[in-house]
């Protein structure tokens, strides 16, 4: 355990400290070559008592003999961090996180359970979980939390209270930020094949008119949305009207409504606001370098409304349109902690069929990289992940040392580090019973290469269940 002290660490963007090697693939086969020349052949015994040597040794070696490990992140690293409840997966991030915020990396978290906070705790990591190189020192973390409006009017309901909103700022999306697979995902998410058509073609002519609407700067609030419908079902553009109960209009501002009780969008917060002169945001991201999008909600939220799902994709697109004005100078670490809830474990080829954070957090691994954009991802379900645009994509694998057989044998074959008869000889088995319960086993996608590490810890508080 390391306390810290000494002259001040140094802190890069593209070299972020993440803790300590204690054992790697180099080593092991180096056991594995006396244990070749012991007993003449690569025989399974052989191969077995190198693992055992192996074991030992990690379980043997002194700390003052770990390697320091870093993370290479010039090339914009997509991270996966698999891991159940408990594994050590939100201590992880925040310790990378803070490191390159400290770097100058503008870190954007999305919480799920309002806990980063504490990052702005002036005594900084504490004493029993402190693991810091020998130049570092516990340290508050300056992070302003974002929670959007509907979340707080969620916390509200259940009295959740007011921890950290001191440091937190509460605010709405407006309508313009809303593009046209979202007002379509709003309110054409239901409808299906069997939908009967005239309901579909109505449905469709009011996107249609709303979206238009919204770009042109006529849409500012959900009545507006509620008088649009009024008007396209008195000018007879809707085929589908019953007299003054039962028409399209009231059946579209029924939907809206939904909304509306959350305050999901609208002006009025200055955050969210821009002109051609201001915006928000921006100002708001060139001040921190670790910033928290809340949606700690306690479930009170409707689901099928996905407001949560939606404030991430807008947020991920505000982000991506200030670096293509060039009003964000920063390299931007999107880190999402239990990334499963924004994903479709089946990865649709088309936008209009995804969930709007889904495409974007695609789209940012797929095609924002190289404006300056890293992902870091944690699941503890990764049966919910998608493969081949998701998980795939990781440059850098984590897996934690607690973890079910069944899981670390489906990542160990999905990254190519698996070989034939590993399993006959227990070889992952024994590996990672070498490690302690929150140490974490390695892949480097391009290499296959693997190592043990030991996590440092955060710099700043880090809040533990109550």
């Amino acid at each position: 355990m390391n306390t810290g002290g000494g002259p001040s660490a140094n802190y890069e963007q593209d070299k972020i400290f993440l803790g300590w090697k204690i054992g790697d693939q180099e080593e092991y086969e180096e056991f594995l070559d006396e244990k070749w020349q012991e007993y003449g052949e690569l025989s399974v015994e052989a191969r077995k008592a190198a693992l055992r040597e192996f074991q030992q040794h990690v379980r043997s070696k002194d700390s003052s003999d770990y390697e320091e490990f870093y993370l290479d992140q010039e090339s914009a690293a997509v991270i996966f961090r698999a891991g159940k409840r408990g594994s050590g997966k939100t201590f992880f991030m925040r310790a990378d996180s803070n490191r390159s915020s400290k770097g100058g990396v503008l870190n954007i978290i999305v919480d799920p359970a309002h806990e980063y906070y504490t990052n702005n705790f002036k005594g900084g990591v504490q004493n029993k979980f402190k693991n810091l190189r020998r130049n570092e020192s516990p340290q508050r973390i300056d992070t302003k939390v974002l929670m959007p409006k509907p979340v707080k009017k969620a916390r509200n309901q259940s009295e959740l209270g007011d921890a950290g909103m001191q440091f937190t700022e509460v605010f709405k999306f407006s309508f313009s930020d809303l593009n046209p697979p979202d007002v379509e995902y709003l309110l054409m998410k239901d409808v299906n094949p069997s939908t009967k058509p005239a309901r579909r073609q109505d449905l469709r002519a009011y996107v249609t008119e709303l979206n238009s609407a919204i770009q042109d700067g006529g849409i500012s609030s959900f009545n507006d949305c509620e008088d649009l419908a009024d008007k396209m079902l008195h000018s007879g553009k809707f085929k589908y009207d019953q007299g003054p109960n039962k028409n399209r209009a009231n059946e579209i501002k029924g939907i809206l409504d939904k909304y509306k009780k959350w305050e999901f969008l609208g002006e009025g917060d200055s955050i969210g606001s821009r002109t051609d002169e201001y915006d928000g945001l921006a100002q708001l991201l060139q001040k921190y370098n670790s910033v928290v999008l809340c949606l700690a909600d306690n479930d009170n939220i409707p689901g099928r409304l996905e407001i949560k799902q939606l404030y991430l994709a807008f947020f991920i697109k505000r982000l991506r349109s200030l670096k293509q004005a060039g009003k964000l100078d920063k390299k931007i670490q999107l880190m999402i902690d239990e990334a499963h809830r924004f994903l479709l474990s089946k990865d649709p080829d088309d936008e209009s069929d995804a969930p709007p954070a889904h495409w974007q957090i695609r789209q940012v691994i797929k095609e924002d990289r190289d404006k300056g954009f890293r992902v870091s991802m944690s699941s503890q379900d990764i049966d919910d992940i998608p493969e081949r645009n998701f998980l795939k994509q990781a440059d850098h694998v984590f897996i934690p040392m607690a973890i079910d057989k069944d899981t670390r044998s489906d990542l160990l074959d999905l990254y190519d580090v698996s070989k034939h008869g590993d399993s006959m000889r227990d070889k992952w088995q024994t590996i990672f019973q070498g490690m302690s319960k929150h140490q974490w086993f390695y892949i480097e996608e391009m290499t296959r290469d693997w190592a043990l590490i030991d996590p440092a810890s955060p710099l700043a508080y880090h809040k533990t269940e109550d």
